[in-house]
């Protein structure tokens, strides 16, 4: 299926967002959807036009190749890091909660070193999980939508601080985050690219099975450190 984004489109660019997807596709099963701004109607028509599998690593990077020319036109740099990957999911922790993960609240807030808004995490109502050291929060597992808001479907995110990754605590926080929901009844969704053989380590390791793919065309303002595993 495919579906026009305007209003994202004029939202983006409107409020000069650091970040725009012009394209973004998915498929899980055999249901694949495409959302794009309304500027790259005939980039996706040529994409799928082109290629039988678009959400395969050449796919990907056909979108790529013809879709640079477009975030330029908008007045973005090309950011490939999550240009394509997979979509993995969870319904049974097979482990127990390690020792070093613990829930977090808004009251984590003054230590958090993450990208992360505990507090409006907390207000809105989305769980949170996280590693504390050395006084701080270092890693935190992040639910993407209040649980049942999409159904019993629940996205969730992870970061790492730099300084403290492949320490195992991005693994520990997300089976901390895994643990909760599946005993609330809900799946867990985990999106890893294909380009952080981290982040698709900590989906293996915590008991998820890869369901589907993604590909996005993805635009940058500006560079930046980024979320980490």
């Amino acid at each position: 299926m495919l579906y026009p984004e305007p209003e994202e489109e004029a939202f983006v660019l409107e409020n000069d967002m650091d970040t725009a997807i012009p394209v973004y596709a998915e498929q899980i099963g055999g249901e694949r959807s495409v959302h794009f701004y309304p500027r790259a109607q005939e980039l996706v028509r040529l994409w799928l036009a082109a290629c039988p599998e678009p959400l395969s690593a050449a796919g990907c990077g056909f979108l790529w190749q013809e879709g640079e020319e477009l975030l330029a036109e908008m007045g973005y740099l090309p950011d490939r890091e999550e240009a394509c990957g997979s979509i993995f999911r969870c319904d049974k922790v097979a482990v127990g909660v390690p020792g070093t993960a613990c829930r977090l609240g808004a009251e984590h807030e003054e230590e958090n070193r993450t990208s992360y808004d505990f507090a409006a995490t907390a207000a809105d109502g989305r769980p949170m999980w996280g590693v504390r050291r050395d006084g701080a929060v270092v890693a935190a597992a992040v639910a993407a939508c209040r649980p049942g808001d999409t159904g019993n479907v629940v996205e969730i995110g992870v970061e790492t601080v730099a300084g403290y990754r492949r320490c195992g605590y991005a693994t520990a926080a997300v089976i901390g985050l895994c643990k909760e929901l599946i005993d609330r009844g809900f799946i867990v969704e985990y999106r890893a690219p294909d380009s952080n053989t981290a982040s698709r380590g900590v989906a293996l390791r915590c008991g998820f099975a890869e369901c589907g793919r993604y590909a996005a065309l993805v635009g940058r303002r500006r560079g930046g450190d980024g979320n980490g595993i």
